[in-house]
């Protein structure tokens, strides 16, 4: 089903965070080395080392037009780099604590941060000033995740609780609870129609977005599970562990698809390439491995 491309030499410690830029096959990812490295998955190399984080980065989102993206770090900031120009552009440094997550929402106007200090930070992106502020989980915010039309934003967090809220108003719609550890990674589905989510209790959980009901819990890792992402068409929903897999699952019928054991070492994030054929995966051994269905176009953001 997949073919695996290894992709290292550009982090020296555990990766953390995955990120496809928009309409390419450059992928992003963010380490403990506290550097982002841009990959060209056509060639299988490193292009770029972008620094200037002092802490491990933590989290990465891109702009819904691929000319920027936002990391956040343990080093408390965000940073906003301009990828023509490979540079860090702005720094948002108004969290109190490690920044673990980022997300933009589908036009670029907001961007979303959540931290160690248990708070997410709704900035605008044309002025880089906070909108709002949300509070509500009593732990580190780790996940985030926009619906398509940006009217929803669902966080996930360290009291294993997953909250709704209502961005234009920052109240808060409904509360989710099931997991029993650490949230590590919610996901909205391409349609809006469902919620994803996944947790150290080794489960992923898919809900019902309007009635907010659980509809899939899958129980095949064995250890923590650190990530989840929908396929660009919805129909698929796939998952990352310590336990060194990755599975595949039939969001329609919750049946399994696919499982990857080829993966040495501990599973820390992944991402499905918006042409639905490449599923890059970050792991605590410093490496990438790049999912290919088929072979990529030539990156060409670079």
């Amino acid at each position: 089903m997949f073919f695996d491309q290894l992709l290292v030499g550009g982090h020296q410690e555990d990766i953390n965070c995955i990120a496809f830029l928009p309409h390419s096959t450059c992928v992003l990812s963010g380490a403990h080395d506290k550097n982002v490295v841009v990959w060209d998955t056509w060639l299988g190399v490193a292009k770029a080392v972008l620094s200037g984080h002092t802490g491990s980065v933590r989290a990465l989102s891109c702009h819904p037009d691929g000319i920027q993206f936002a990391s956040g770090s343990n080093d408390g900031t965000v940073r906003i780099w301009d990828m023509k120009a490979l540079e860090s552009v702005q720094v948002l440094s108004k969290h109190k604590d490690q920044v673990v997550s980022v997300a933009y929402n589908s036009t670029g106007d907001w961007l979303a941060s959540g931290s160690v200090d248990r708070s997410v930070l709704l900035w605008n992106t044309e002025t880089w000033e906070v909108q709002r502020e949300l509070l509500g989980h009593t732990g580190a915010v780790r996940a985030l995740a926009w619906n398509p039309d940006s009217t929803r934003l669902v966080t996930g967090s360290s009291d294993s609780k997953i909250i709704v809220w209502i961005p234009s108003t920052g109240s808060r719609l409904k509360t989710l609870t099931g997991h029993k550890e650490y949230v590590r990674s919610v996901a909205y589905s391409p349609n809006g129609l469902q919620i994803a989510s996944c947790s150290d209790d080794k489960t992923v959980m898919i809900w019902d977005a309007s009635s907010h009901e659980r509809l899939f819990l899958f129980r095949k890792h064995t250890d923590y599970v650190h990530d989840v992402a929908y396929s660009p068409d919805g129909e698929r929903l796939v998952s990352g562990s310590w336990d060194g897999t990755i599975i595949i699952w039939d969001t329609k019928t919750g049946l399994m698809l696919h499982k990857s054991n080829s993966h040495g070492a501990e599973v820390m994030s992944l991402a499905w390439s918006a042409d639905g054929q490449m599923i890059a995966v970050g792991t605590r051994d410093n490496t990438v491995t790049n999912h290919k269905r088929v072979r990529p176009d030539k990156c060409t953001s670079l």
